[in-house]
């Protein structure tokens, strides 16, 4: 996060509050995405200094970001009133409206599976698909695909059920090779799960191995580096004849 936090330190130390608002409501998503959940982080301040200047959009923006943040912690009503105000200000932006309203079913549909709730929040995400719908948006459906809630509440709780569906047979010895990859600075899966993971499989005598690069975050296979990544799995695959 130091590319967003740079500009956020000189703009605060130059004054400039306008554009601070703007690049915290930036970084407020960009955590997000990373998978760091903490409003107080970006998009609370982000989210008073847009409406202390007036940025409408902006603040709309930081408000979708904080109640997002929320609705992953606990989970809320829909109607939560943060949202209610984010869509007040995109139906009067008509340029704005689509991503905007996107983002607010976005933060709908986490709400709803915070409060385990699929089926609402499948109802809540879908309306990002659907052309005639003022939230159909393309960019948002990256982040939006329609899935059943069930396997993710079965993975959820699989520790805990002894005849889980998603029970995995770690000690299966006719398995093929498992390459495990972790990432020292993953805050998604921290490499600490990845390595966990490994010890699960210390039963089975097939091949497993770990490869770990200490500088790379969660999103590895995509980021700058990911040619790295790419060549380290295809040297392992011929390793393994395959």
């Amino acid at each position: 996060m130091t590319f967003l936090s740079t500009p956020v330190h000189e703009l605060r130390a130059q004054g400039r509050m306008s554009l601070l608002a703007e690049a915290l409501a930036i970084r407020a998503w960009a955590e997000i995405c990373l998978g760091t959940f903490d409003a107080a982080s970006s998009a609370v301040e982000a989210m008073r200094l847009a409406d202390e200047t007036g940025q409408s959009l902006w603040a709309a923006t930081a408000r979708i970001a904080v109640a997002l943040i929320d609705g992953v912690g606990r989970g809320w009503d829909t109607h939560h009133v943060l949202l209610a105000e984010a869509e007040h200000t995109a139906l009067r932006t008509p340029n704005a409206a689509s991503s905007l309203l996107a983002g607010v079913q976005l933060a709908r549909g986490i709400a709803e599976l915070g409060a385990n709730r699929p089926e609402p929040a499948y109802r809540e995400l879908l309306r990002v698909f659907q052309p005639a719908d003022q939230a159909f948006q393309r960019v948002q459906q990256v982040w939006t695909i329609p899935a059943p809630g069930r396997p993710l509440f079965e993975a959820a709780t699989a520790n805990f059920d002894p005849h889980s569906p998603a029970k995995v047979a770690t000690d299966n010895q006719t398995r093929g090779p498992l390459l495990l990859i972790a990432s020292g600075k993953d805050h998604t899966v921290p490499e600490s799960v990845t390595r966990a993971t490994l010890r699960q499989y210390r039963h089975s005598e097939a091949v497993t191995d770990l490869v770990t690069f200490p500088d790379r975050a969660h999103s590895l296979t995509i980021d700058s580096g990911w040619r790295e990544v790419a060549d380290t799995c295809l040297t392992w695959l011929k390793q393994q004849s395959l």
